[in-house]
């Protein structure tokens, strides 16, 4: 049988998984593999997280949420070979308590790469994460790796980072490095659409159907369609990802530039017909006027399909990095080729955009640590379009204090959308027993508009209480 480049590749990735896997599971079994020189770095994590609403405005919420994950992290230096194997192994569960139990419960490799070693370079081959950038929790630059939205942002970027093959190189020299990062099979972000608390559309599809409602409008609405539009070929390099990243240092200054030419890892929705406009306006604005302007549109069954664009994207960026007085001082700014918008009218359209964005921390006598940044995002040629203006600023900020030489520690991360005036607020109390296990209260505010990022949920406010326990 005659495989593509693509397909044949998968399996290279499927075969390398399985090998990590032995090699791993040899090591546990066997304290020592004969004639072999390595040494096996790993350490473990048990994590628990409980939610609760603050409000139960909704019967289709899910009023409480529980999610858990373990996870074995292994670094084996195989000496002999001057090489690192990573192997990363996750077992992840969550459980909501609404209106239905639902329970989700995977056993996974969040990481998986062998890493060989020389004096000039590193050659990286399977399953990885990237961090790219300078900023804190801010993605301007920060663009190779997907990303779990399927909980919105109640875990911080490195958190929802998920692994994705690809081949990396990094070369060292005198007074650079230079970095390369190959993805032949694209991986979106784990986007939501509709019957979640943290989905884009939330419950609407599920409000309908046991609304009070004409049958004929129940009909329309259960069969709304979101299709993934295959733009993908057999051809390997035709569909791969590629990123270069070049870092120096110029007195005390730390910097990188970078090129990346990529698909878009979240989706816009494309209408397939002209009255998918009038969907997507229904759908982002569910308004009763927008249903029923929807319903006496007289969609037919291919006007109810949407279809998830995943469009190609060129992007050029510096970042860099310094210290003034007492001052870090960090900064990012990238100019992104074709980015996908929604028009004022909910057709789908393309601008140059140029985001860029700016940080200072400190740390007081005192222990307390200050950050803040400012984002700004500048649409190219613009026109009116639906929630992103032409100049859009943002700030965000983290105030963390130590109590009790460090026992007890308070942390507030903030984020604050001045053009758009919507907010988010997560205060979170920490208390570390010792050998490595940790408890915390914390909890989520959202505010704003119902159009805009944080508003969407501003009936979601919820405090949480974590467990983590770390060896």
């Amino acid at each position: 049988m005659k495989y593509s480049a693509y397909a044949i590749l998968k399996r290279i990735n499927i075969i390398f998984l399985i090998i990590s896997l032995v090699v791993v599971g040899g090591i546990v079994f066997s304290q020592e593999i004969k004639g072999m020189n390595l040494d096996w770095i790993r350490k473990g994590e048990l994590f628990m997280r409980v939610y609760q609403d603050t409000v139960e405005d909704n019967p289709y919420e899910d009023n409480q949420a529980f999610c858990a994950w373990f996870r074995l992290d292994n670094k084996i230096n195989l000496k002999d070979w001057n090489a690192l194997l990573n192997v990363n192994v996750e077992a992840r569960g969550k459980a909501f308590l609404g209106e239905d139990t639902e329970e989700d419960i995977d056993i996974l490799l969040r990481e998986a790469y062998l890493e060989l070693r020389r004096e000039s370079f590193n050659l990286g081959l399977g399953r990885q994460i990237i961090t790219w950038g300078k900023l804190d929790n801010v993605v301007i630059l920060d663009r190779i790796s997907p990303q779990d939205y399927t909980s919105f942002v109640l875990f911080d970027k490195q958190q929802r980072k998920q692994a994705t093959p690809m081949v990396t190189y990094t070369y060292y020299g005198q007074d650079l490095q230079f970095d390369i990062a190959f993805l032949p099979i694209f991986k979106p972000s784990c986007v939501r659409f509709f019957g979640a608390d943290w989905a884009a559309f939330g419950h609407i599809i599920q409000m309908i159907e046991e609304g009070a409602y004409p049958e004929a409008t129940k009909n329309l609405v259960r069969n709304i369609r979101i299709e993934k539009k295959d733009r993908f070929t057999e051809d390997v390099f035709k569909n791969s990802q590629i990123g270069f990243r070049l870092k120096s240092r110029f007195e005390d200054i730390d910097w990188a530039i970078y090129y990346m030419y990529i698909y878009n890892r979240i989706p816009t929705l494309r209408e397939k017909t002209t009255k998918g406009n009038t969907l997507k306006q229904f759908l982002y604005i569910p308004t009763q006027a927008n249903l029923n302007a929807w319903v006496a549109s007289n969609p037919s069954d291919e006007d109810l399909v949407l279809e998830r664009e995943h469009s190609r994207t060129h992007i050029t960026g510096l970042d860099f990095e310094t210290v003034v007085g007492q001052l870090g001082l960090r900064g990012e700014l990238g100019l992104f080729l074709d980015m996908p918008y929604l028009k004022s009218d909910f057709s789908y359209t393309t601008k140059d955009t140029l985001s860029f964005g700016i940080g200072i921390d400190h740390t007081t006598p005192g222990n307390l640590y200050l950050n803040f940044q400012f984002i700004e995002d500048i649409v190219f040629d613009y026109e009116e379009l639906f929630s992103q203006e032409e100049y859009s600023h943002q700030l965000t900020s983290t105030l963390t204090k130590d109590f009790f030489r460090g026992k007890l520690t308070f942390n507030l991360d903030s984020t604050y959308r001045l053009s758009y005036h919507d907010w988010m607020v997560n205060p979170q109390l920490t208390y570390q027993f010792g050998k490595g296990l940790e408890a915390c209260l914390g909890g989520f505010i959202f505010e704003g508009g119902s159009t805009t990022l944080f508003g969407r949920y501003s009936t979601k406010d919820l405090i949480y209480v974590e467990v983590k326990y770390q060896f």
